[in-house]
């Protein structure tokens, strides 16, 4: 029987939570915020291993030979090197956890794997619709992580300044996300009610339009905030993350009335959807609610300045959007063009947010070299372009209406530039 006395067992050092040992539970052993702990609201701690210090002034000095002398030597230096380096590089992507590692991969743009088109599929199984997310990880084993640039510790020199222009950026971003994953881990700090409310208000007012707003429960979004420190009830981790992401999302053009214009909103904000991230990875099943959560993750990573993970969030919508059958909106025109029962605003919606992300997947490929995934197979497409509400009476959706004009422009114009360019490659 466990007691907080007992010290653990080497084995066991990093596969519990202390948490739960100390209670006498069970742990699921999921990092960084066990299921025990994230249900409490509690602080989930690993313990970590130290590292066995020499200690040689309690010893006297050992007699040895010349050649002893010169390895022993030989071996201080190399500890001394390790010491430095592991104060300025932390450790591998084999080291971490999994759930940590398709959050803050972070790998060479040059050096980062192509994956091949995604296959969908069309049956319901978690496992093949979070593949988009275990294939990132997986990557990130075989990656190394971003050379520093030359320092006093550090001899490697860059071959040219855009080479070290380059590492410089990836050593920035990887920091940035190292002091992330540090909040994500830390104490949970809840969020006011009135602060929630108002960035629901403001994402009803500005974003909702432009992310399927029928597969978003509002009602249920605006009823969240006094249920969620409630002990007797746990919110289903899907609606938590998209409830999460919501307020990310809210708080980027909120009021300074309301809260103060800095990043530290955002980044908590931010924060509480990495928090809550393990838990929903678990259950991922395809739906509407999934679908939505995993476009907004990829925008708040993209906003975040984490690439890879908004690549991955973009291959779990893709994956969503197939599971949908999404991309075939459309299958029987032009006869269900000519049904009075057609719910043409919400077809028009379905339609918009398709071609959102097909430019997306566009953008990917011409600006970060990834593999095409929705327009790998545009002949098996049946979606149509969404009418144009042109009534001049109709202010609530003018913004928006020009914008999706100019992105159709641009999709039209990209698909017509890699169709020429896979063209001169075959020839």
């Amino acid at each position: 029987m466990y007691s907080p006395t007992t010290k653990p067992h080497r084995s066991l050092t990093q596969l519990a939570c202390l948490g739960c040992r100390s209670r006498k539970i069970r742990c699921d052993r999921v990092r960084p915020v066990c299921d025990g702990c994230f249900a409490r609201h509690q602080t989930c701690v690993y313990p970590e291993r130290k590292r066995k210090r020499r200690n040689d002034a309690t010893k006297g000095p050992k007699p040895r030979r010349s050649s002893d002398g010169v390895l022993s030597d030989l071996l201080d230096r190399v500890l001394q090197v390790e010491e430095q380096c592991s104060r300025l590089i932390p450790a591998s992507p084999k080291d971490r956890p999994a759930t940590d590692s398709m959050i803050f991969t972070d790998t060479d743009a040059d050096g980062y794997p192509s994956a091949t088109p995604l296959a969908f599929s069309e049956s319901p199984g978690t496992e093949l619709l979070t593949s988009a997310l275990k294939a990132d990880t997986d990557a990130g084993d075989d990656v190394e992580e971003p050379t520093l640039l030359c320092t006093s510790n550090c001899p490697v020199t860059p071959e040219n300044a855009e080479t070290g222009l380059k590492q410089a950026l990836q050593q920035v971003l990887h920091l940035k996300r190292q002091n992330v994953n540090k909040e994500a881990i830390g104490t949970y700090d809840p969020i006011p009610i009135d602060l929630c409310k108002a960035c629901l208000d403001n994402f009803c007012k500005h974003y909702r339009v432009d992310v399927f707003p029928d597969f978003i429960n509002m009602e249920l979004m605006y009823r969240i905030p006094d249920i969620i420190n409630l002990p007797e009830i746990t919110v289903d981790p899907a609606a938590l993350i998209l409830f999460h992401c919501i307020l990310y999302h809210g708080s980027l053009t909120l009021p300074a009335s309301i809260a103060p214009q800095d990043w530290k909103t955002t980044r908590t904000m931010y924060v509480h959807c990495l928090r809550t991230l393990p838990a929903w990875r678990m259950q991922v099943l395809g739906t509407k609610t999934d679908l939505i959560t995993a476009i907004l993750l990829m925008r708040a990573a993209f906003q975040q300045c984490d690439l890879e993970f908004g690549w991955g969030m973009y291959k779990l919508a893709c994956q969503c959007v197939k599971k949908l059958n999404m991309h075939n909106l459309d299958q029987s025109f032009p006869t269900l063009f000519l049904d009075s029962e057609l719910p043409s605003e919400g077809a028009d919606q379905h339609r918009k947010g398709f071609w959102n992300l097909v430019l997306v997947d566009l953008f990917f490929r011409l600006l970060h070299g990834k593999p095409a995934i929705i327009t790998a197979d545009t002949a098996d497409w049946r979606v149509n372009l969404p009418s144009i509400n042109t009534a001049p009476d109709d202010t609530e959706h003018r913004a928006s209406t020009l914008a999706f004009l100019v992105k159709s422009r641009l999709t039209l114009i990209f698909l017509r530039f890699f169709d020429k360019l896979g063209q001169d490659q075959e020839e």
